[in-house]
């Protein structure tokens, strides 16, 4: 499940930020050994700091004027330990953690309590990794090459579709029920611009899945026949309803039988009403595709989606 998956990351950045801490303390023992007046000058602010905390608790009212004189001395330690330091021609603090994520601090949270973008990502990318298309994760709308259209007018077309594609990226919200639906002639780069385009957002933390339509009828009637199902295939299931983004591709190279039809217009029908974005590349026109399934799915994806026209010649094997 999703959320086991983040309960595991949340252990593993306990696990990173423990580390770090005792990387720390390590090296702080061997600057005290190298320099044990440090460790002398520390202990005699760290008793001031006590004297001026035993002060507030024998009168309360002083606490403001002893916050201020906490913030003074704190300052004053700071400056001389700087100083020793250089003497011994030290410049950075080797006491200091070294955090891999500046901003949470490997916490995984930040200070108003959401998660930190570098969590975000990394989960992103473990959910990504379910679909077995680790390869295409690395894949995003920056390295999307656009010189391997030598038609002009495709290489025009895939330019617009490329730059509307951009701003959806910047633009994607998770519960904003967008879809894409990309309909064309084989080998036009479809496949290919989706996962960049689902790599860009994986980037920014959006939970993305990615199934084959061959393999999502497979996968539906094993699940709905097995009897129990597998943990596994309950965490495959309750992506293919849940991502933020589903990636489809290859719709309509699945044999359609009315399981096929009934099971596609769950999937989307609950896609639609929780307002979870899909994402349809297919060698199918909309008309073969109303044909294929029934009009009440076909009307919930294109009720909000982007249908860029794809034409020109076939790529070659490898660039599409």
């Amino acid at each position: 499940m999703i959320e086991d998956i983040r309960r595991e990351l949340l252990r593993e950045y306990e696990e990173k930020r423990l580390l770090s801490d005792l990387g720390a303390r390590s090296r702080q023992k061997a600057l005290y050994e190298r320099i044990p007046e440090l460790k002398a000058l520390e202990a005699s602010y760290k008793e001031m700091e006590l004297e001026i905390l035993r002060a507030v608790f024998s009168s309360p009212a002083h606490a403001k004027s002893a916050a201020r004189e906490q913030e003074k001395l704190h300052q004053r330690l700071e400056q001389e330990r700087g100083e020793l330091l250089e003497r011994h021609d030290i410049f950075d603090d080797p006491t200091a953690p070294r955090y891999q994520c500046p901003h949470c601090q490997d916490r995984a949270m930040l200070e108003d309590g959401s998660y930190c973008h570098c969590f975000k990502k990394q989960l992103a990318e473990q959910i990504y990794q379910l679909s077995g298309t680790t390869e295409r994760a690395a894949r995003d709308l920056k390295s999307y090459r656009l010189d391997v259209f030598t038609d002009a007018d495709q290489r025009a077309n895939i330019s617009r579709i490329y730059a509307v594609m951009r701003e959806e990226a910047r633009e994607f919200s998770p519960r904003s029920g967008k879809n894409y639906l990309f309909s064309g002639p084989v080998s036009q780069g479809k496949t290919y611009l989706m996962e960049s385009f689902a790599g860009e957002l994986i980037g920014e933390g959006v939970i993305v899945f990615s199934i084959t339509a061959p393999g999502m009828v497979d996968f539906l009637r094993r699940y709905r026949f097995q009897g129990r199902p597998e943990p596994e295939d309950e965490q495959t299931y309750q992506l293919l309803m849940e991502s933020d983004l589903l990636l489809l591709d290859d719709l309509g190279k699945e044999n359609v039988t009315d399981f096929v039809v009934t099971e596609f217009f769950n999937l989307i029908n609950h896609r639609y009403l929780t307002k979870k974005s899909l994402f349809i590349s297919t060698n199918l026109n909309i008309t073969e595709l109303f044909r294929t399934y029934d009009e009440a799915s076909m009307s919930r994806i294109l009720a909000s989606a982007y249908v860029p026209k794809f034409f020109g010649p076939p790529l070659k094997r490898g660039e599409a």
